[in-house]
């Protein structure tokens, strides 16, 4: 008779602080393409903007992924319409790529502010692994911010959780 060894997840709670070091590329949002990297498990954001370059945004979604229903809740309080202008079926690449594995969302009135950031993955396991009782903290640093209506940005939410979650399933 073979031993069942049971295993508990462990949950912990982990606060970003972003660090703005130097200032991060900034685009105003007018449309967006997600394009999903099988191989890679990375998500493609390309960002068209008014009257600028467009960017990419190379987005690893596992932390993302972790909080999907806070991601919703925030999408549903967003009081306006999501923007069905904003997705594109093509947004020219550009040479410059940005990495992020987290995103900070924030607005206000009129505007979205959309924000790809970067941390550690090193600080990341060290969090997970603290057993000393106090909260565990991480330093994200901004690598890309996307400025946009709020109904552009409750479009890209609403499709960033559409693909995360066909993205999951394959």
């Amino acid at each position: 008779m073979a031993e069942k060894s049971e295993k508990s997840e462990k949950k912990v709670s982990i606060t970003l602080v972003r660090e703005r070091l130097n200032a991060a590329p900034i685009v105003i949002g007018t449309g967006f393409k997600l394009r999903p990297e099988k191989g890679t498990g990375l998500l493609d954001v390309f960002i068209e903007g008014l009257g600028q370059k467009s960017a990419r945004v190379c987005f690893d979604p596992v932390i993302v992924r972790t909080n999907l229903d806070m991601l919703k809740r925030y999408a549903a309080g967003i009081l306006t319409d999501p923007d069905d202008s904003a997705p594109k079926e093509d947004v020219p690449a550009t040479e410059q790529v940005y990495f992020s594995n987290v995103i900070h969302l924030s607005q206000t009135g009129g505007r979205a502010e959309t924000i790809f950031g970067v941390f550690r993955l090193a600080e990341w396991v060290e969090a997970t692994q603290k057993t000393d009782g106090k909260p565990a903290q991480i330093t994200t640093s901004d690598s890309f911010v996307v400025m946009s209506s709020p109904g552009w940005q409750k479009k890209f939410v609403l499709e960033l959780l559409l693909a995360l979650s066909h993205h999951s399933k394959e």
